[in-house]
């Protein structure tokens, strides 16, 4: 995965989240899309108006339903070349019609090779050209005639040998900072259309709106017409000189496009964007040099969050996509190192009052009889891991150290006997991203020190070592999941022998002492490593552990850590067609073959496996939508 270059914390880039997205992707799942695209036809009429044109008159859009109402028929349905004479003519030209069109969004009913791209993402930087193409297009206009009377013209795209195509240059730079770029230009309601910063706005339904601005694009031409064709004349004159001038002018969305749901992200989504930018990166060959080929070029979502200031656009040395794996997924999400690592910083460190121990010592001597007893008391305090910021594979690291002292005195007859007990505890606590994994080691010590009349007996009586593997995945729904390996703990304790003279005052009693505290203090250990391993992979596990943001549009597989520790993971569009035909498909076997299933389970594909709930959560939600 090439996306394992992933360098987001690079002060040069500093983006919070960038979603790569290949132009092959983008095309595939928005042609899907509109191939089932059902929204209403978008008509637009226009009369004679003698104030326009500041006073020297011209046409003026009206509202074609009302036209119809007056007129009493639909002028689309009047023949071409009808003559001037007949009474529905007569008409139209009592409402001083000039002329309309009539469109509807979608895939026009032509070869699929005679079908262009939707978006061409031919070089680097905001700009892609958008081929919009339509289900239909009709165009009626009252032609004057010069020396005679007027002709009437109705066209349709479908009695043309090719599909009309509107070819657009689009600006897809969204800064609000830049008041260079087209963006600005627009007004504020629709800046809040195309800057959508809810569930939706990885969709293509979101891209294809943010397409539709017009005011994104200062260039626009019509392809696959001959120039001097009767449709190309009018689509120039009707609808790119007339309807496109005054939508251009206004900043509006072309042809009544409704605008996406701006719901807002859930909130165990980990990172929330805040403000959002657009690039396009191209495929860089193995000399540096910008492919020929578009397929893997990208369409970069530059994201940021918690109100951080967007970054301006920089191109990224690396490819996010390898060309030869531009059929496997859409593309690839990628996490800046510092905004996982403050998320994991967050997550794990309330768990450290687990191993944060205030130990507590007592020590009694009462001639050659010596008493010791020690324990811990919870860590009141909060404790935070530190964040690494040396580069490299470890980022988070945590010391903790606490002591305890005690000691007595007494006389017996003539001779005055003494001691003391002293517990030093500390924790050493490390985080390190490698790959697929998180590992965790985490040494706990526990030194003491015993005196008993100038015998001393001192050392690690336990010193353990807890390492802990999680390697990563994602579920359907951007979910992080982990699966833990260990922990493996290793014994460094010291094997502490009393001193000879500590044993001759106590008559051996401290051999007893020493075990106890020995065995107790490793055990102990022993208990509370194995146990934080347990606990943090439930934490990682749950649903506070990471989210990605955009389950509504994408499916997640095969998540790692870059070389750089960025958290990156493919990505796949989730298609509403895909999910009916697999759940549909799933239900029937279900139902006729159960055994057979179960039998088959062990040998589907993974990443079918991991779509199901994803396309099962989507179908539900369609099935809603649909009432």
């Amino acid at each position: 995965m090439s996306a394992k270059h992933s360098d987001l914390s690079n002060p040069k880039y500093g983006y919070d989240m960038v979603v790569a997205t290949t132009q092959t992707s983008v095309n595939a799942t928005m042609m899907e899309w509109l191939s089932r695209y059902k929204g209403k036809p978008f008509t637009q009429a226009y009369i004679y108006d003698p104030s326009a044109n500041n006073g020297q008159g011209g046409p003026s859009p009206t509202d074609y339903e009302e036209l119809k109402a007056r007129l009493g028929f639909d002028p689309f349905a009047v023949p071409a070349n009808t003559p001037m004479t007949d009474p529905r003519m007569v008409k139209l030209q009592e409402q001083k019609f000039m002329f309309a069109f009539s469109t509807e969004l979608g895939l026009p009913d032509f070869p699929p090779e005679k079908i262009p791209s939707v978006i061409v993402f031919n070089k680097e930087g905001s700009y892609v050209t958008y081929n919009m193409v339509t289900k239909s297009f009709k165009i009626i206009v009252m032609q004057p005639g010069l020396y005679g009377p007027a002709t009437w013209v109705n066209l349709s795209q479908k009695d043309a040998p090719e599909p009309w195509v509107f070819s657009f240059t689009i600006d897809l730079d969204l800064r609000t900072d830049n008041i260079d770029n087209h963006f600005n230009k627009l007004p504020p309601e629709t800046q809040n259309e195309i800057k959508n910063l809810g569930k939706d706005m990885f969709s293509v339904q979101q891209l294809f709106l943010d397409l539709n601005a017009a005011g994104l694009s200062d260039k626009v031409n019509i392809s696959g017409l001959d120039k001097s064709s009767t449709a190309y004349v009018f689509l120039i004159q009707v609808f790119m000189n007339t309807y496109m001038a005054q939508i251009s002018k206004e900043g509006g969305i072309m042809l009544g496009y409704s605008v996406v749901s701006k719901e807002p992200f859930p909130q165990q989504a980990s990172l929330i964007p805040t403000d959002m930018n657009f690039m396009i990166s191209s495929y860089k060959e193995q000399d540096g040099k910008p492919s020929p080929e578009h397929s893997a070029y990208t369409l970069n979502y530059l994201i940021m969050s918690q109100n951080r200031p967007m970054h301006a656009p920089v191109q990224f040395t690396w490819n996010w996509v390898d060309q030869d794996k531009v059929s496997q997924h859409a593309g690839v999400m990628a996490v800046n190192r510092t905004a996982f690592v403050d998320f994991l910083r967050n997550l794990l460190s309330p768990g450290l009052k687990t191993i944060a121990r205030r130990p507590t010592t007592y020590f009694h001597i009462n001639c050659i009889e010596g008493n010791i007893r020690w324990g811990y008391e919870n860590e009141d305090t909060t404790q935070w891991y530190n964040v690494v910021n040396a580069g490299g594979a470890h980022v988070l690291t945590y010391t903790y150290n606490n002591r305890a002292y005690s000691d007595d005195s007494t006389y017996c007859g003539i001779y005055g006997t003494w001691g003391n007990f002293e517990a030093k505890y500390n924790v050493q606590s490390d985080v390190y991203l490698e790959g697929t994994v998180i590992r965790i080691v985490t040494t706990a010590t526990m030194w003491m020190h015993l005196n008993v009349m100038g015998g001393v007996t001192e050392g690690n009586f336990a010193r353990k070592t807890s390492t802990t593997s999680y390697t990563i995945g994602t579920d359907a729904y951007g979910r992080i999941t982990v699966k833990c390996s260990g922990p493996v703990i290793t014994d460094q304790s010291e094997n502490v022998d009393p001193s000879w003279w500590t044993k001759f005052l106590t008559l051996g009693a401290i051999n007893d002492m020493v075990d106890t505290v020995r065995n107790s203090v490793k055990g102990w250990l022993d208990s509370f490593l194995t146990a934080d391993a347990a606990r943090i992979g439930y934490m990682l596990n749950s649903s506070s552990g990471w989210t990605f943001p955009g389950s509504k549009t994408f499916t997640f597989m095969e998540a790692q850590f870059s070389g750089s520790q960025d958290l990156v993971t493919n990505v796949m569009y989730v298609s509403p067609k895909t999910s009916r035909e697999v759940i549909a498909q799933m239900l029937a076997l279900v139902k006729k073959e159960p055994e057979l299933l179960l039998k088959k389970a062990d040998s589907l594909e993974r990443v079918l496996a991991d779509k199901i709930p994803a396309l099962a959560r989507q179908m539900a939600e369609m099935e809603n939508n649909e009432g």
